[in-house]
């Protein structure tokens, strides 16, 4: 079997983009519409929501790759770069500072033409913490790339990169191919889902490849639509891994596109609606907090704002006692009688009865 780099026409990608010119108006006139959604924040809730986006991106981009890093140590990263804090906050994770510096420099330089010594860097920043010999250089070495499935018994390989001996030659080609086609497709989605199976093609790193994949893929899309683009495209990919890579192995076999294409502006489109539901949890918890922040302790403060903090799918998952008491390392008694005080201040309610029973933010 060939994979795509091996074929004679490589990188010459076919696709029809007939049947979604839908989709892609559709991103398009969302894009905007997030735009416009952001400017009209006031800067305190504007600033809260890209840094919210931000921090997610940098937690599902290390998840899908096998980094579970603590949501705290991101959005600590992410404000002791930014200058948001009077005082250095403590990050305990180098891994996580790596990610948050290379997504901040990635996302302040989407404009600059894409170059090997750019790449390099970012690898290197992006393997901080790793103690890894091979930072900031292309893999080397006789044995090849190899991607294997995962199923319960014998792995199969699924694809095998080109050797490390083409790399140079092959990344000049793609670094080449990506400056030259900001000119040349004119779709930015389109130039997305192609750069960034042209880069999972070639897989130039030991580790990371899909780290800065997920970030060429960024680049592509801020580029086309000439302003960086507030989403997290691998919190949907990581919610999607298994589609994700059953596309991703499905368009390294072939050079006709399509289905690849239109996969991944789907992915895009999702990404847009979390965003925008982003954007309306920042402007509840403003509402929320307005209403009851001068009536929380210090624990209830810490476990509220913790929710809000981490996005809706942990509102959506509430919260029990004995979550309660290991956050605030509170007693049994002092839990109980923090979350019924919380209740009768409206701002919890309390859903279901006995070990079942858990208690929901009451949200606008």
């Amino acid at each position: 079997m060939l994979y795509n780099w091996q074929w004679s026409n490589w990188p010459n990608f076919a696709f029809e983009l007939r049947e979604m010119e839908s989709d892609l108006l559709l991103i398009s006139d969302k894009a905007g519409q997030i735009d416009g959604l952001l400017r009209g924040l006031p800067e305190e809730e504007r600033n809260d929501a890209l840094t919210r986006i931000m921090c997610l991106e940098a937690h599902k981009t290390s998840a899908i790759a096998g980094e579970f890093l603590r949501y705290s140590d991101i959005s600590s990263s992410f404000r002791n770069l930014l200058g948001m804090n009077k005082q250095l906050e403590e990050v305990r994770s180098r891994t996580a500072e790596g990610i948050t510096e290379l997504l901040l420099t990635t996302g302040t330089k989407w404009d600059h033409p894409l170059s090997e010594d750019s790449l390099l860097a970012w690898h290197h920043i992006l393997m901080r913490g790793s103690n890894r010999l091979d930072s900031g250089s292309w893999r080397a070495g006789d044995y090849p790339k190899l991607i294997f499935s995962n199923p319960f018994g014998k792995a199969k390989i699924q694809f095998e990169a080109p050797p490390s001996d083409q790399l140079p030659n092959r990344m000049k080609q793609f670094i080449d191919w990506f400056n030259h086609s900001r000119n040349t497709i004119l779709n930015p989605p389109v130039r997305s889902a192609l750069s960034h199976l042209y880069f999972e093609s070639i897989l130039p790193f030991e580790d990371g490849n899909g780290r800065i994949g997920r970030v060429i893929a960024d680049i592509a899309l801020s580029q086309g639509h000439g302003r960086s683009i507030p989403i997290s495209l691998s919190e949907t990919i990581e919610s999607n891994k298994n589609s994700y890579y059953e596309a991703l192995r499905e368009a390294r076999q072939t050079y006709e596109v399509t289905p690849w294409i239109q996969f991944f502006l789907s992915l895009i489109l999702k990404s847009q609606k979390r965003t925008e539901d982003h954007v309306e949890l920042v402007l509840q918890k403003t509402r929320y907090l307005t209403r009851h922040r001068d009536h929380l302790n210090k624990r209830q403060g810490i476990v509220i704002t913790g929710i809000l903090d981490n996005g809706p799918d942990c509102i959506k998952e509430g919260l029990t006692a004995r979550s309660y008491m290991s956050l605030t390392d509170a007693s049994k008694a002092t839990a109980t009688r923090d979350l019924r005080d919380l209740v009768q201040k409206e701002a919890l309610i309390l859903i279901g009865s006995g070990r079942g029973a858990h208690y929901a933010l009451i949200l606008d």
